[in-house]
């Protein structure tokens, strides 16, 4: 599997494999999924900007700001598209 560069890379790269890009609710997924990465690394996850602008999980479409989340600097940032850092910060 290669590195992908882009979220619509990855994601094709997820649904070829009969996956989805992670959407993460709870903390524990939260810690599961940062363990996986080196601390200066990153991965996209399966949060996206909706037309409305509001960020949602792919799976569901639940908004990715209601229950748990772990924004860097507690709010979304600019962008269309999520990625969580590596388990330095574990932040997304």
């Amino acid at each position: 599997m290669r590195d992908p560069a882009t979220y619509e890379d990855a994601d094709a790269d997820c649904t070829s494999w009969g996956g989805d890009l992670a959407d993460i609710m709870t903390e524990a997924a939260n810690k599961n999924v940062a363990r996986m990465l080196n601390n200066d690394d990153s991965a996209w996850i399966g949060a996206t900007m909706n037309e409305e602008g509001h960020w949602t999980w792919g799976i569901d479409d639940s908004t990715a700001t209601d229950n748990y989340n772990h924004w860097e600097g507690g709010a979304p940032g600019a962008g269309e598209c999520g990625s969580i850092f590596g388990s330095a910060t574990d932040e997304w």
